[in-house]
């Protein structure tokens, strides 16, 4: 749970410029995963837009979420894999038998027994199976196939960070899932003779990794219009750090306040406060670095933002909860000395959501 502070700066950036941000609005604060259906967890399909329909039968206009990025340590969204992909388990096994890339037999073997919690290790294992079989599947259709049109444009307009994604996912999966900093240090470094030997290797991985993401795009697009359809504007959530593990910080390490091992060199907090003689130490491992100014929120999360991808999975407005945060040695294991600093970009973030004409309060 986050702690309370009494030094914050909330930006809400309405990515619809059509509208105002505040007026008389209601809403509800609703994860995906909450969503209840058969498959384990809730995600990108039917169960999402029979949330909207409930919403909009109650005179609800806003659906606020939590950050979609692929869950990292704890399957926390606020510690993503990456800023720029969605999480797999969004993915909707019924939308695939809508588009024929699973049979209704397999789908019938994706239902899971109903539970009050989420077996996280069980969806994980579900979900690979389903994207692993779409991805057979999509092999099989033809040149031309609508689907593969769309993909191949999805290519295209996403190499900038897809790429390095679906190799980070690919070698992250390789490596038992262990942080970029414990992997062999060829991989850790990205020495270009073993990138180029795992393209070849976990060539597979790779290219599921992105078709995942296309097929990810085409399900919450039709989540959006239905949003549209029904007056509904959707709060996506921008976490305040890219985390330490994540592809971000893999590949542009310079950005970022980390040991030559790769390893962070300082953890957040807040600093002493009237709640706390000493401060407070969440132990978030903190990749902010010294060129935070020059490329806004956290390490260029700010262009995130402005970039398709970014306006795709926030919806029509972005929250973003900066408060007063502070730094100590990674090291450190008790919250003394906690360096204050002031909120994160947040003079950078403005002038980026000026530049791209977005209003903000």
């Amino acid at each position: 749970m986050r702690p309370e502070l009494h030094s914050r700066a909330v930006y809400c950036v309405n990515l619809n410029s059509n509208k105002k941000l505040f007026q008389r609005d209601s809403g509800v604060l609703v994860h995906p995963t909450s969503l209840a259906n058969e498959y384990g967890i809730g995600d990108f399909g039917p169960c999402v837009h029979r949330w909207l329909e409930i919403l909009a039968e109650h005179h609800q206009n806003l659906w606020q979420i939590l950050p979609l990025n692929p869950a990292g340590y704890g399957d926390s969204p606020y510690q993503g894999l990456s800023a720029f992909a969605a999480n797999a388990v969004f993915l909707s096994p019924e939308h695939l038998f809508e588009i024929g890339l699973i049979s209704g037999s397999f789908l019938e073997s994706m239902r899971l027994p109903p539970s009050a919690s989420v077996d996280y290790p069980e969806v994980y294992q579900n979900k690979l199976k389903l994207g692993r079989e779409a991805q057979s599947n999509f092999a099989r259709l033809q040149s031309g196939h609508w689907l593969r049109e769309q993909y191949e444009a999805f290519l295209e307009s996403e190499s900038e960070w897809l790429d390095d994604f679906a190799i980070y996912y690919a070698l992250k999966a390789r490596f038992d899932r262990v942080a970029w900093t414990d992997w062999p240090e060829a991989f850790r470094d990205r020495d270009p003779a073993a990138l180029d030997a795992a393209l070849k290797q976990c060539a597979c991985d790779i290219e599921r990794a992105k078709l995942e993401q296309f097929l990810l795009r085409l399900q919450w697009d039709q989540i959006r219009a239905t949003a549209k359809r029904l007056g509904i504007r959707i709060i996506g959530d921008l976490p305040i750090f890219v985390a330490h593990d994540s592809v971000d910080v893999w590949c542009t390490r310079e950005l970022f306040r980390l040991n030559t091992d790769g390893s962070p060199s300082v953890m957040a907090g807040v600093p002493p406060d009237y709640f706390s003689k000493t401060g407070q130490l969440w132990g978030i491992r903190s990749t902010i670095g010294d060129a935070t100014e020059k490329t806004a929120l956290v390490g260029g999360a700010a262009g995130w933002v402005g970039s398709s991808v970014g306006s795709m999975w926030c919806g029509s407005i972005i929250f973003a909860d900066l408060r007063l945060f502070g730094r100590s040695p990674a090291t450190r294991k008790r919250p003394r000395a906690v360096h204050g600093l002031k909120p994160p970009g947040g003079r950078s973030l403005k002038l980026s959501l000026r530049t791209m004409a977005y209003p903000y309060p």
